[in-house]
């Protein structure tokens, strides 16, 4: 239902402001208030400068009480990214961490915090990723580890990057994506 009011939003913005495109998706019969405003959240965030309206779109379906948990949660996954590319990397963390606390979100909010920290620079950024490469550990998430490794590497950690990868062998010792990992 989600890729539907991304597909029209995007749609009605080709020719409107984001505004009217917005309106305009509202008042389609059997329109859901949050869906408009995540759908137009999602758009406002590829929009360049459009930051700070995706926020207040997300910000408005987390206040909508009667909204689904999985739209509420969505929401806040997209005010997190939105907080991020503002700078406010504090309030993108408290959204995350949130969503850390719900088992089915765990993953992808751990490692949408650690890739936030780490292109932020931040001291934090160790410590979330190694919250992650414990998940990813864990859960044996072949992809996972990938992207540790990736992160460690942009962190200038190739000995943890060569870490994640014996781990990666240990675990998938007949993998070759754990070979691509080194290479």
């Amino acid at each position: 239902e989600l890729s539907s009011y991304r597909r029209l939003a995007g749609v009605l913005a080709m020719d409107r402001t984001p505004e009217a495109a917005a309106r305009a998706l509202a008042d389609m019969p059997g329109a859901r208030p949050e869906m408009v405003d995540l759908a137009m959240g999602w758009l406002l965030s590829r929009k360049k400068g459009g930051t700070a309206a995706a926020a207040k779109a997300y910000s408005r379906v987390l206040a909508r009480t009667g909204a689904p948990a999985f739209v509420r949660n969505r929401a806040r996954m997209g005010l997190a990214r939105a907080l991020a590319a503002q700078g406010d990397i504090d309030g993108a963390v408290r959204e995350l961490d949130t969503l850390i606390r719900i088992p089915n979100w765990k993953s992808i909010a751990l490692k949408t915090k650690t890739e936030i920290l780490v292109q932020a620079g931040v001291s934090e950024a160790d410590a979330a990723l190694r919250q992650w490469e414990e998940l990813a550990v864990e859960s044996r998430d072949i992809t996972a580890l990938q992207h540790v490794v990736q992160l460690y590497l942009a962190m200038n950690r190739v000995d943890k990057a060569l870490s994640v990868c014996r781990q990666g062998r240990e675990l998938f010792p007949k993998s070759p994506r754990v070979l691509m990992m080194q290479v």
